[in-house]
């Protein structure tokens, strides 16, 4: 197998592993995010079993944390083999996604991870609060 060969196979194999991150980390917030309205749903009534929740968002928020870290890392591989793959195509063949605006620099996956993160931490105060001065 000659480099380019090897290049491109080993560039469609992060690809491949990228589009499954993705899918991971766009669904898991949804999926969350509903388990969570249906939980307070059923145990609003009940504020002890309501205590937690948050205590399983922040293992799910910290797994989620772990599979963004690693997109990451495949991201900044893709990018390493781009550079390569432009000694032997047309740069001009391989897009550059440059980003202007300071907004845009922020991560998605990280300003994701954050919003839940505050979420989370917003609805554990609730819960103690609930706990603690409505009996």
């Amino acid at each position: 197998m000659n480099e380019i060969d090897y290049i491109l196979k080993l560039y469609a194999i992060y690809s491949d592993d990228l589009q499954r991150y993705n899918t991971l980390i766009w669904q898991f917030p949804t999926a969350l995010v509903t388990f969570n309205i249906l939980a307070i749903n059923y145990f609003i009534s009940r504020p002890h079993f309501l205590f937690f929740i948050p205590l399983i968002n922040f293992m799910l928020i910290h797994a989620l944390s772990k599979q963004i870290y690693n997109q990451r890392a495949i991201i900044n591989a893709l990018r390493k083999i781009e550079e390569k793959l432009r000694k032997y195509y047309d740069s001009g063949m391989i897009p550059e996604f440059e980003i202007k605006s300071k907004v845009f620099k922020i991560k998605s996956a990280f300003l994701l991870l954050y919003g839940l993160l505050i979420l989370n931490i917003l609805f554990f105060s609730y819960t103690l609060w609930k706990l603690l001065y409505c009996k």
